[in-house]
């Protein structure tokens, strides 16, 4: 369910009715007081995990799976979890009390989020107390802006990076907001060199060499940005060093498989090289996603790869299963409303 079980909370009464009158069927199956006592026992030792689990996880107490599958810590990755964002406001409070706080008067610090939304007016104003100024980022591209800390929530993120220790938590995390064995949210400072963002504004000035220096720098702090590896790419690519850039792109495609960008990127890149396979080969996987916008783009770029190699029939087949997937996505969406 997106966002979690709040959209399902009107079953919830009729859930608990359900649940009621099975137990009290359970309890009349006999009259014996041997078998009512224990019934009743069963029914104590069931309680004793979420009685424990609701006082150990407050104020987190929602972000709650079933020990049959693992409890927080099994199910993670697979599911939406902190999905109001409540450990966002652990980590403001931490990070008042252990920075903000602490801070000089004339310390300019800068504080980034993922959802800045979450932090509520009291909380807000407490951040503001100081100089501390806002700055909106998203997880994937946080080393484009200038920040000193994050506040981050484990949300907007493909499973395979949440469920890699070397990804999530983010490198310099110093708090992390743990819900049973599940970091559902993160506070990151920042490497105080700041190279990835040196290196951002470097590409941006077209000093591709200095670029490429910081770059490089950034990723001997953090090996696992996969942003930084296709800034790299795009770095080399305009010095000229078409191996050393496509091997950047490929570097950031095995850190994140499902990044649409990195995958969009070096598929174009294939292209105005015209390694036509290269296309097809990097798309395959993708068209026969069960995410139908994968699956269009996979099937339409494979169809333009076929097209510009000259194979006009399998180009057909596949613009004519792209076109198919896209009236069956329409037609769904359509009977979803």
């Amino acid at each position: 369910v997106h966002t979690g079980w709040r959209h399902d909370i009107l079953c919830y009464p009729f859930l608990m009715m359900l649940t009621a009158m099975g137990w009290e069927f359970l309890r009349d199956l006999h009259s014996a007081s041997r078998y009512k006592i224990g019934i009743y026992a069963f029914m104590l030792i069931l309680s004793i995990e979420p009685i424990l689990y609701t006082i150990g996880n407050l104020p987190h107490l929602y972000v709650y799976f079933n020990p049959l599958v693992g409890g927080n810590k099994g199910a993670w990755g697979d599911y939406e979890y902190d999905y109001w964002s409540v450990s966002l406001t652990e980590g403001g409070r931490w990070l008042k009390k252990n920075v903000v706080d602490k801070s000089s008067p004339k310390d300019a610090i800068l504080v980034t989020s993922n959802m800045w939304d979450s932090f509520g007016p009291l909380l807000k104003k407490e951040l503001q107390s100081k100089n501390v100024k806002e700055v909106g980022t998203k997880i994937y591209t946080r080393s484009r802006e200038d920040w000193d800390y994050a506040l981050y929530y484990a949300a907007f993120l493909e499973p395979e990076l949440l469920k890699n220790p070397n990804y999530w938590p983010l490198k310099g995390t110093v708090k992390v907001i743990d819900a049973a064995g599940a970091p559902i949210g993160i506070v990151v400072k920042r490497d105080p060199e700041k190279n990835d963002y040196k290196g951002f504004k470097a590409l941006e000035a077209k000093n591709f060499p200095l670029a490429i220096e910081l770059f490089k720098k950034s990723l001997a702090y953090d090996a696992y940005n996969e942003d930084i590896y296709r800034a790299l790419g795009e770095a080399y690519l305009n010095l000229g060093m078409v191996n050393e850039g496509v091997q950047q792109f490929r570097t950031a495609l095995s850190i994140s498989p499902n990044d649409r960008t990195t995958v969009g990127q070096l598929g174009n890149i294939y292209m105005s090289l015209n390694q036509f396979n290269d296309v097809i080969n990097l798309y395959g996987p993708w068209s026969e996603s069960k995410d139908p916008n994968q699956q269009i783009q996979a099937l339409q770029e494979i169809g333009k790869a076929y097209q510009a190699a000259g194979d006009i029939n399998n180009a057909n087949v596949y613009f004519q299963r792209a076109q198919e997937a896209y009236n069956a996505y329409i037609e769904k969406e359509g009977g979803a409303q």
